[in-house]
């Protein structure tokens, strides 16, 4: 019993280990992406607030709330300008 619980929580710190490798290394992919507020993805794409808030809701644009601003996915906004082509 004693054994197989020492071998439980051998594998539980690898995975661990792992898991905090790959969060580290999502963190520094996602701080390479670039994002746009409201104003500058409404230019980019010529649509208004409205159309780009829909946009997010069917999925077609990637976007986070920080704070009170919205930030639109730079590469989202580029493949959507490109579907609109």
């Amino acid at each position: 019993m004693i054994r197989s619980l020492l071998i439980i929580i051998a594998l539980l710190r690898e995975f661990i280990q792992l898991w905090k490798a790959h969060h580290e290394e999502m963190r520094k992919l996602a701080e390479r992406e670039v994002w746009h507020d409201t104003a500058t993805a409404t230019r980019m794409l010529r649509v208004g607030e409205r159309t780009l808030n829909n946009y997010v809701r069917s999925g077609k644009l990637e976007s986070k709330k920080i704070g009170k601003a919205n930030l639109y996915l730079e590469s989202s906004l580029l493949e959507v300008m490109e579907k609109k082509k």
